[in-house]
This record gives C-alpha cells, sequence and structure tokens, in this order.
C-alpha cells in the first residue's frame, strides 16, 4: 500500500520537490560525491541503487514509525530541518509537535518554499542553517 501511495504522490502532485524552486544540479552533486575523499564509489552506488522500493518489509516498518515519545525524551540538543512545502512529512504536524513537546532540546526550522528534496534555495538555506546551529 506504502509503494502504491508513493508511486501517486509521485504521480499527481510535486511530491518530493517544490515547482517554484530551481532544482538542483544532480550532476554537480554526483561530481561532488565522486571527488570526495569522504566517499567511495560504493557509496555512490548505495544512494543511487539503494534497493528500498523492492525492500516491502523496510517500507512497512518506516510507514508505521512513530518517533513521538523518544524526541520528547530526548536530552542533546536535535533539530528538525523541514521543507515548508513538504507534503511527504506534513510540516504544520511537525511544527505543532516540536511547539508542544516542552522539550527544549527538540527544535524545529521550517525552510520556506522547499519541499521533501531540497532544491538550489532550499539546500543553501539548509547548510546555513547547519551551520548556525550552536552547540
Amino acid at each position: 500500500m506504502a509503494i502504491k501511495l508513493s508511486g501517486a504522490i509521485r504521480k499527481y502532485t510535486y511530491s518530493y520537490n517544490n515547482p517554484k524552486e530551481p532544482k538542483a544540479e544532480v550532476g554537480k552533486i554526483i561530481r561532488g560525491i565522486m571527488m570526495s575523499p569522504d566517499y567511495k564509489f560504493k557509496d555512490f552506488k548505495a544512494i543511487v541503487v539503494n534497493g528500498y522500493m523492492k525492500n516491502t518489509s523496510l517500507i512497512t516498518e518506516l510507514s508505521g514509525l512513530d518517533l513521538r515519545e523518544t524526541l520528547k525524551k530526548v536530552s542533546v540538543p536535535y533539530h528538525i530541518i523541514q521543507g515548508e512545502t513538504d507534503i511527504v512529512t506534513c510540516t504544520n504536524s511537525i511544527v505543532s509537535f516540536v511547539e508542544n513537546s516542552d522539550n527544549p532540546y527538540l527544535t524545529c526550522k521550517v525552510i520556506p518554499n522547499s519541499a521533501h528534496i531540497p532544491g538550489v534555495n532550499g539546500m543553501q538555506a539548509v547548510f546555513k542553517e547547519i551551520c548556525g546551529i550552536k552547540k
């Protein structure tokens, strides 16, 4: 069911991307991964051919995963970065949960005009957010 739902989301919506945001240049991302001393070819292959779509037990487990109780109890800084127009992970639900969690270690930043997969501007905002997080 999760696979069918994911397919329908991709077919009938903008799904993972925001149409108002320029898409990230995949070629540059791939070149960066391939040139980085931190990654090997097998890492790149794992990103592209990870097999998750055929792993029904993983999809079922992820679909039923509920981290709310765990996140309410985190005792180290935990920062959620969420795309404003993400329809895969409901932005309003996450913002509401974080605001009502009463956990000072749990924070959330919504990236404007960004979806589940950030485009060029969204990625820049994510990097800026990561660099600005205080430890």
